[in-house]
């Protein structure tokens, strides 16, 4: 008998030290990244239908990014579905599944060719100097509207994709 009482103190202290101690963490909340896009000159200045194959906006933690394809696999590197082209302005969101996350480079790219060819056709910056990315600080469960990004065929940025 007593060692079925020392058995029931034993469980009984279990079960109350749990105290959810099996349940999932709470999910983390997911934050975006919204603005327009601005096609300087719009629908006229896009360069020929089939140097367009694809536009994507990319967020990098790095700046300038080392290894494209190892930031994307890694999940140093967020981007949106394919955008609409040969338009004056599109929107764009980026969804950050695991904030927070610092954003060093937020680019327009634009897909020339097979799969590995790119190149940044719009950065965002606040002072207009494409050379000069602003960063931007992504807080877990935040929405950050506005963060517009033009891009100018006949003015475009430094590329570290190539």
């Amino acid at each position: 008998m007593k060692f079925f009482l020392q058995l029931y103190i034993i469980f009984a202290f279990i079960l109350c030290s749990c105290n959810e101690g099996l349940a999932p963490p709470p999910p983390i909340a997911k934050s975006f990244i919204n603005g327009m896009i601005t096609y300087k000159n719009g629908q006229d200045k896009w360069p020929p239908i089939d140097s367009v194959k694809d536009i994507r906006v990319v967020a990098f933690k790095n700046y300038p990014p080392k290894n494209i394809i190892a930031e994307i696999t890694n999940g140093d590197a967020f981007f949106t579905e394919s955008m609409p082209k040969f338009v004056d302005t599109s929107s764009y969101s980026i969804e950050f599944t695991k904030p927070p996350i610092y954003v060093k480079y937020l680019v327009v790219a634009q897909q020339t060719g097979s799969f590995m060819e790119w190149r940044a056709i719009g950065v965002y910056t606040l002072s207009g100097d494409v050379s000069k990315p602003d960063s931007i600080y992504v807080s877990p469960g935040k929405v950050i509207n506005n963060i517009n990004i033009n891009v100018d065929f006949d003015n475009l940025p430094p590329q570290p994709f190539q």
